[in-house]
């Protein structure tokens, strides 16, 4: 495991809260498939980071490092976070994260949850 920025020291990230939330990740692991046109980055971090900012950081990463290859970024995010945290208050703070990432993967689901009554 290595802070994020130990493992990408050229990238810059202009949106300084984004910056900050990537200073106190770490990666904990890289990875390529075998033709290399798409990077996983396996990043670990203790406070929540929005998916909207996890995308400008792929782009930044895309744009910067591999301006001319065609490639794919991905980060893949695991958080471990504090006690004060209970499903409501979570979903309730990181909803647009979820609908975001449910979108990619199908519109339907995403706004069969988006349009769902939910409760805890």
């Amino acid at each position: 495991m290595k802070k994020f920025f130990d493992v990408f020291p050229t990238l810059k990230i202009k949106d300084n809260s984004v910056n900050a939330l990537m200073t106190e990740a770490v990666v904990t692991k890289v990875s390529a498939n075998r033709d290399n046109s798409r990077i996983r980055i396996y990043l670990h971090s203790t406070r929540l980071i929005f998916k909207k900012d996890l995308h400008l950081v792929e782009s930044e990463i895309k744009n910067q490092l591999f301006p001319k290859n065609s490639i794919e970024i991905n980060i893949i995010e695991k958080f471990t976070l504090s006690s004060q945290y209970n499903a409501q208050k979570l979903f309730d703070i990181y909803k647009e994260s979820i609908f975001s990432e449910l979108n990619e993967h199908s519109i339907l689901e995403g706004n069969l949850l988006r349009k769902a009554d939910i409760s805890f």
